[in-house]
């Protein structure tokens, strides 16, 4: 028997059609929709795979730039900006900058007669110290040993004095629980009157901490240093009594 198409059904066929395109491009959209989403989502994943690469890096270079001992900076990063404040000041005459060479005076004193760890907790409490009398954007590194250097952005000679007098003051306001006297010889110069290249105005900078110390150092056979060995072992074992 043969089925023929009537012009109802031709008539259906052709209504239906429309809605069979709509339904198509319906589920090509969903599809498209569900590649979009699948796609924004592999994004962000590799977006937050990156933020953590780059924390990761950031944290190996704090790291990098960073004394373990006192937490302040090191000698890899005053370089660095050391560089950086030369080139500002040179594309710019009119902005200056210092630096402040500090040295812990008697530190070998202390670590041949009192240990290495006593002469760490001094080095830790001058690290607080210096950082204490800083502004925000001045930077402080420890170089190594007892070697402490300042950088001052935008400070002057007159700015440079009024800081090393801050710390001469305050120094000698210090009455710690320490074995000896501390002692801080520093010297301060200001590009450019003092020099214009790094070596330069290092090389000054230590030259007039090195003068301080000469003139200011407390040496171990003075009365005050031997004072303050005495009441430094009383305390002790006053100390160890209560304990006991």
């Amino acid at each position: 028997m043969t089925i023929r198409a009537t012009k109802r059904d031709a008539g259906l066929c052709s209504e239906l059609r429309p809605v069979g395109e709509e339904l198509q491009a319906l589920t090509q959209r969903e599809r498209l929709s569900n590649e979009s989403v699948h796609s924004v989502g592999a994004l962000l994943d590799e977006i937050q795979k990156l933020r953590e690469e780059l924390s990761e890096l950031r944290s190996y270079r704090e790291i990098a730039f960073q004394d373990p001992l006192t937490e302040l900076r090191n000698r890899r990063y005053f370089d660095l900006r050391l560089g950086e404040e030369l080139n500002r000041a040179q594309r710019h005459p009119d902005n200056n900058f210092s630096l402040i060479a500090i040295d812990m005076d008697n530190l070998k004193y202390l670590n041949d007669h009192y240990g290495h760890s006593e002469g760490d907790r001094v080095l830790k409490w001058v690290a607080r110290f210096l950082r204490a009398q800083l502004r925000a954007q001045d930077i402080c590194c420890r170089l190594g040993g007892d070697e402490f250097v300042v950088l001052l952005p935008d400070a002057g000679q007159q700015g440079c004095q009024r800081l090393l007098n801050r710390i001469a003051d305050q120094i000698e306001k210090t009455d710690g629980d320490f074995p000896i006297p501390i002692r801080l010889s520093m010297g301060g110069v200001t590009y450019p009157e003092d020099g214009k290249r790094s070596c330069e105005l290092m090389e000054a900078a230590d030259r007039l901490m090195y003068t301080d110390k000469r003139a200011n150092k407390l040496y171990p056979d003075s009365e005050e240093f031997q004072e303050r060995q005495v009441r430094f072992l009383e305390e002790v074992k006053h100390l160890t009594a209560v304990a006991d």
